[in-house]
């Protein structure tokens, strides 16, 4: 294949969207192309980062809600033995 077939089914290799004979032939083509190859390695690393920025945002958010239900917890204890 060449770089102008490669270029725009990159995203697509990345994101695991193709079948495995055409990932078969892309990777072969990046692992011998000195322009497409590191283009790819790029995007992979753009890619891993909003996805572990991602993980790192719903991780926060969890903890966040939970903090939240430990205090609302903690406030209904306290009215309950203030209220005896």
């Amino acid at each position: 294949m060449r770089c102008d077939e490669i270029r725009p089914r990159l995203e697509a290799y990345v994101d695991a969207e193709l079948t495995e004979a055409e990932r078969g032939q892309l990777r072969d083509h990046l692992a011998d192309c000195p322009e497409c190859g590191p283009e790819a390695v790029a995007l992979e690393r753009l890619h891993d980062g909003i996805r572990r920025s991602r993980l790192r945002r719903d991780l926060a958010d969890q903890w966040t809600a939970a903090g939240e239900r430990r205090c609302q917890r903690a406030d209904r204890q306290s009215s309950a033995l203030l209220a005896r």
